[in-house]
């Protein structure tokens, strides 16, 4: 921090300030409050970014409650505001010592000042009636009626008025246009985010700054989506239809081929449907009765996801939160052979790096299948399987040597799913069936 001092002494006894620091048509600064700034030269500013990092490695929590850039400009309004309240006069190893201190305070009281957030999104889920409101962990799904009902009854942020034109909007009926204030902007902004999604899943976070807040809501939000299609026999076609607004929209893919000689065609198509499957009332209440025990720890791994201190198994479930992230990924991979990658990760990681070995062994403990047992009736064994998912997807394409890239791996892609969808739902009954554990190494076990 002296040879910020240092530099700033420099700068102010310069005759013009702005050209010694640089003499750029946008001068760089920092804030120093009330919306005044201090102009600073690249020397200052690469010192300032060298003091950011090194305070986040001495508070490694912040990791996981602010995302680097915001972090950076925390500190730097921090010392910005610190360097208000100096005389360049001082001696400057003292205006260091008082800066820093300035700052790590701030750091201190940035915890308890970051209060809890409920972050929503519109969602898609099943066709039908709407299905009663349910949790896994800080995740909720509600329908969008229920969702608002309860935001009415909690606070006064929504009025009567503003209930009453958003039900109306929700039903397809026509509202007449309003004159500009809060509840407006806030009724406008609610039907933005939900769009025509029939379904609100929120996320509640506690002492996470606004960007790492978001970015750890969607992964929680689209990881249990991911858990309830994983109950379905193809969880890639149950997740095009369980959709975030945040995410993605429907619309049709359309494209024209002409033929030497004349002749085209075109086609459209879905990527994404309005809907995931069409169930019966009461259907899913029983479907996630039956799994209570899986969803107890998809809600642990969620719970982990959005705040990681505060798990009791932060070993297992740091190894499930990312087998779970990259099946997600899997399931939602347009190229056969990426998706092959993917969920070949999703078992790799379930099974401790292992490998191709690793993942037998998974398999072999947890699925039951021994290595030479066939996949199938009449089919290619487990052990050439995994061989053809592990060796020959995976790794020649990671790599850079796979020698059939330009072959179709649908069929590859068909079984890499389904070993690792098993793997995924053996190891969460595992987790559930072993609450004391925290030893990943023993999924792999027999």
């Amino acid at each position: 921090m002296t040879e910020v001092i240092d530099e700033l002494k420099t700068l102010h006894r310069s005759e013009n300030p702005r050209q010694a620091a640089g003499n750029r048509p946008f001068p760089l600064m920092i804030p120093a409050g009330d919306g005044s700034s201090i102009i600073i030269n690249d020397n200052i500013d690469r010192t300032i970014s060298h003091i950011t990092l090194r305070i986040r490695e001495n508070n490694p929590d912040v990791k996981t409650t602010h995302t680097l850039n915001e972090w950076n400009k925390l500190i730097r309004k921090q010392i910005g505001l610190a360097l208000t309240k100096i005389s360049l006069e001082t001696e400057s190893i003292k205006n260091a010592e008082f800066v820093l201190k300035c700052v790590n305070k701030a750091v201190r009281q940035e915890d308890g000042r970051i209060s809890s957030c409920e972050y929503v999104f519109g969602c898609t889920l099943f066709g039908g009636d709407p299905v009663s409101p349910f949790s896994i962990g800080p995740v909720r799904f509600e329908f969008r009626n229920g969702w608002l009902e309860r935001q009415v009854a909690a606070s006064s942020l929504i009025n009567s008025i503003t209930r009453r034109r958003l039900l109306r909007a929700w039903d397809e009926k026509k509202i007449r246009p309003r004159k500009p204030s809060m509840q407006s902007s806030i009724e406008d902004q609610i039907l933005e985010v939900v769009r025509s999604c029939p379904y609100i899943v929120s996320v509640t976070t506690d002492g996470l700054a606004q960007e790492a807040g978001l970015a750890k809501s969607l992964d929680a939000a689209r990881l249990a989506l991911t858990s309830i299609a994983l109950l379905w026999r193809t969880p890639s076609s149950a997740l095009k239809g369980f959709n975030l607004s945040y995410d993605r929209a429907i619309y049709h893919q359309r494209y024209l081929a002409l033929r030497e000689g004349g002749g085209f065609f075109s086609r459209s198509s879905l990527p994404y449907l309005p809907s995931g499957p069409w169930l019966n009332t009461g259907e899913w209440d029983k479907i996630f009765a039956d799994w209570q025990g899986g969803y107890t720890v998809v809600g642990e791994i969620l719970d982990y996801v959005v705040n990681p201190k505060e798990t009791t198994r932060p070993k297992l479930m740091n190894v499930l939160a990312q087998a779970m992230l990259w099946f997600h990924e899997g399931c939602r991979e347009h190229l056969a052979l990426m998706a092959v990658v993917n969920f070949a990760a999703s078992m790799d990681a379930i099974a401790g790096g292992g490998r191709e070995a690793g993942i037998r062994r998974l398999i072999n403990a947890r699925l039951r299948l021994m290595d030479d047992d066939p996949v199938n009736n009449g089919g290619p064994t487990m052990k050439s399987v995994i061989k053809r998912i592990y060796a020959n997807a995976r790794s020649r394409t990671i790599h850079g040597t796979n020698d059939e890239f330009g072959h179709d791996w649908s069929s590859t892609k068909g079984y890499a799913e389904q070993f690792a969808k098993y793997c995924l739902i053996a190891a969460i009954n595992w987790a559930a069936d072993n609450p004391k554990s925290d030893d990943p190494a023993l999924l792999t076990q027999q």
